[in-house]
């Protein structure tokens, strides 16, 4: 066995009463404990620690006697062992040899499971997590099983060896063709697995996997890192399973589109590492082909090669990681049939409050808010998922039908153009992209990201223009001061506008426009007044006294603390407030030619969204704020 197989265990310490079988009358238990420590090791592949179990993992631990299986009597049943972090198993309850020179079979495994072995059997329920992305579910994730034949009782220590029964796979992205590595780092391609069952059961006669089932979508453990020309750095676990090229896939999000690469062929055994290398370049087809396999050696080495076109007609969830936008657009010939929008969900009576993934049909490039389907209620954990949501968009209101689903993990379009949450005949090949706001002025693109709050549609960012709107639009200046001047004052990557600007041209992006004061309180209604939601980032108090209010941002909005710009009393342009106000403009209404005397406040200190004064104490001119845009209603399109 190779020596990085394994973990080393010396079993010298304590065990339990508890757990002794009713082996016979004659059978007696002796006076020697079992005791149990860990020996330091040299590494293992899989293990998140390298050398040791973290501190609280929990070992099960089996014992028979040496002419028994573990599917008969045991002498030991399910003990659960938990590791102090230092080199110390620490049993639930103590337990002893049996009298005599009786033998005993000795099967540990790792992670402890609290149902164990059912009696007459020998299978134990195995599992890896959906979302290894953390330390802990990656770790939770492995699986590890030691054996020990014919033990009898002494006070030397029992030396186990844990070998690893599942798969890790690592994923390396080579750059070819005229991308640049450098910008894929940057990029930070999200990634996922899917296809490949999730649970099965471990039998302890043939270690062998049975009955694997649940085929979900797993999100890597780990971040990308640049080796040479390549990107390296991801890794999840899987259950030894047949190679299924027709499910199994990687799908990953790159610069805002969803890309597939088929899995290649290979052997997927237990006690591997298997290194999936993908070639990566854009197209437009959604694919990444020419992908290679190899295995490193653990056990043995094997190869494998695949240049397997795979078209993407399942829109998987976990493929998607809104980091750039909280809308997605799907699209079927070159045309969007569906909406994909990570939303809050809050009712009028708060019966539901929850943050959500919605998907919508859209029909002449626009959503349909009357026909969405819940796709997932993450605050939710009963079956309700999978339910038909309708807004109204006159009072920015919805009314959710309850599914009676777990949360959906994937839907289809079928070749109508419809969403089907289970997979039609022939599913539509599909393509899916993020959904921004692209600012286009003077050849000069300003892509922001969207987010969907009630049946609004906002910029999830402050605006950046540096001109009024139009082909050839006016650039404006860049101010050091106020004084009644349009412009703008960048400070830190923020863009703050003086009154003077908004009234002088046209400054929202197509489509969009600076909310006046209904948009602004149909938002304020719908999130119940609590601004804590639409808050992000770090807000700080003027003193200890004072009292700072959460900014939880479960809308998506994220509105920043970045304070805004006046005049103090000298006539000295000032930055105000950065770190404890965000302040955004309020426009004029349709067919008004001034600008409110108030405008939105989000402060630090209470938790609700204040309206206050938008011009200089004791001058005419206005301060210089931030400004958010909201999209432009349409009438309800027909379909």
């Amino acid at each position: 066995m190779n020596k990085y197989n394994f973990i080393s265990i010396c079993l010298l310490s304590l065990l339990s009463t508890a757990c002794v079988n009713n082996i016979g009358e004659e059978m007696q238990v002796g006076k020697i404990p079992m005791t149990f420590s860990v020996k330091e090791i040299n590494s293992t592949n899989t293990k998140v620690s390298g050398n040791t179990f973290d501190k609280e993992d929990e070992i099960g631990l089996f014992a028979t006697f040496a002419n028994m299986d573990i599917d008969q009597d045991r002498y030991i049943d399910n003990l659960r062992l938990i590791s102090d972090g230092n080199s110390n198993l620490i049993p639930e309850e103590e337990i002893f040899y049996p009298e005599g020179n009786t033998e005993l079979d000795i099967i540990a495994y790792y992670p402890y499971d609290r149902q164990g072995v059912e009696p007459s059997s020998s299978l134990l329920p195995v599992s890896v997590r959906s979302d290894q992305s953390t330390s802990a579910n990656l770790s939770a994730s492995d699986f590890l099983v030691a054996e020990v034949p014919r033990v009898s009782g002494s006070e030397s220590p029992i030396e186990l060896e844990f070998e690893h029964k599942l798969t890790k796979i690592e994923l390396v992205l080579s750059a070819i063709g005229d991308e640049d590595i450098d910008e894929m780092l940057e990029a930070n391609p999200h990634v996922i697995a899917s296809g490949f069952k999730t649970r099965g059961q471990y039998n302890f006669l043939s270690g062998e996997f049975e009955e694997l089932e649940h085929a979900v979508d797993i999100t890597p453990a780990g971040e990308w890192e640049k080796k040479g020309e390549k990107l390296v750095g991801k890794e999840f676990i899987i259950i030894p399973q047949e190679n299924d090229e027709d499910e199994q896939a990687l799908v990953m999000e790159w610069n805002g589109r969803i890309y597939t690469c088929p899995m290649p062929k290979m052997e997927i055994e237990g006690n591997t590492i298997c290194e999936i290398n993908i070639n990566a370049f854009q197209t437009t087809s959604g694919t990444l082909s020419a992908a290679k396999g190899s295995i490193k050696e653990w056990a043995y080495n094997t190869k494998a090669e695949s240049d397997t076109e795979y078209d993407l007609s399942t829109i998987r969830i976990a493929s998607l990681s809104f980091k750039d936008s909280n809308v997605y657009r799907v699209y079927h010939e070159s045309e969007p049939v569906a909406e994909i929008c990570k939303e809050y969900l809050l009712a009028d009576n708060a019966s539901l409050a929850s943050e959500a993934i919605v998907v919508y049909p859209v029909h002449n490039d626009e959503a349909d808010l009357s026909e969405g389907i819940v796709l997932e209620l993450k605050d939710e954990e009963t079956p309700i998922h999978g339910g038909r949501i309708q807004w109204d968009v006159e009072d920015n209101s919805f009314h959710y039908d309850e599914g009676t689903l777990e949360p959906v993990t994937q839907f289809y379009i079928n070749e109508e153009g419809d969403i089907c949450l289970s997979k039609p005949d022939s599913p539509a090949h599909v393509n899916i992209k993020i959904h921004t706001l692209r600012d286009m002025r003077s050849g000069k693109l300003q892509e922001y990201p969207i987010v969907k709050v009630g049946t609004q549609y906002w910029m999830r960012e402050d605006l950046k223009a540096t001109q009024y709107q139009g082909m050839f639009g006016e650039e404006l200046r860049e101010l050091n001061s106020l004084s009644g001047k349009t412009g703008y004052i960048e400070d830190k990557g923020s863009y703050f506008y003086p009154g003077e600007t908004l009234l002088e041209g046209e400054l929202a992006p197509d489509g969009w426009k600076i909310p006046d004061e209904d948009d602004w309180d149909k938002l304020i209604i719908y999130i119940h007044h609590n601004a804590s939601i639409i808050k992000d980032g770090v807000w700080k108090k003027v003193s200890d006294d004072n009292e700072i209010f959460p900014a939880t941002n479960l809308t998506g909005l994220s509105c920043l603390p970045y304070g805004y710009y006046t005049e103090n009393e000298n006539g000295k342009t000032v930055h105000m407030n950065y770190e404890r106000n965000a302040v955004y403009w309020m426009d004029r209404k349709e067919g008004e030619t001034t600008l409110p005397d108030i405008t939105i406040f989000l402060l630090y200190s209470q938790n609700t969204i204040a309206k206050g004064n938008n011009k200089v104490a004791d001058k005419s001119c206005y301060r210089a704020l931030n400004v958010r845009c909201v999209k432009k209603t349409v009438d309800k399109v027909p379909h």
